[in-house]
């Protein structure tokens, strides 16, 4: 209840503050409260774990710079298809952005994914590929 009520203490007091400052100011209090409550978050769900913060920190640096790197392909794609309308280019960034998730783990998954999602991705894959063998067999 504590985590609540300080997330509820942030959010309004936010909202009050960057109420002078527009709509813009609203979303950036919002913005800050809702980071906020997600580190207060994640410190409580550490200690319970008995999780290290080292370990919560070499996840999140790996996620920031996979997020990065789609990101990046998304906002380049999106200056790209610009001209064809906003659903389009939307549509082809949403795609490219998915189909460079995909390949950016496919060529690293023992680092993006871990050792052990890793060989559950390797498991599955060539269960697919047996599968799609047989088939073609047929």
């Amino acid at each position: 209840a504590v985590r609540q009520t300080i997330y509820a203490v942030l959010m309004i007091t936010g909202t009050l503050i960057g109420v002078h400052h527009g709509i813009t100011g609203v979303a950036f209090a919002v913005s800050i409260a809702i980071t906020l409550f997600y580190l207060i978050s994640l410190q409580y769900a550490a200690w319970i774990g008995g999780i290290k913060l080292a370990s919560l920190l070499n996840i999140h640096a790996r996620s920031f710079i996979l997020a990065a790197c789609v990101g990046g392909v998304d906002f380049l794609a999106l200056r790209m298809f610009g001209q064809f309308g906003i659903y389009v280019a939307h549509a082809a960034a949403s795609a490219l952005g998915g189909l460079s998730a995909v390949v950016i783990i496919a060529l690293a998954p023992r680092f993006w994914l871990g050792p052990k999602h890793s060989a559950k991705l390797s498991d599955i894959l060539s269960s697919i590929k047996h599968r799609r063998s047989g088939r073609l067999a047929v």
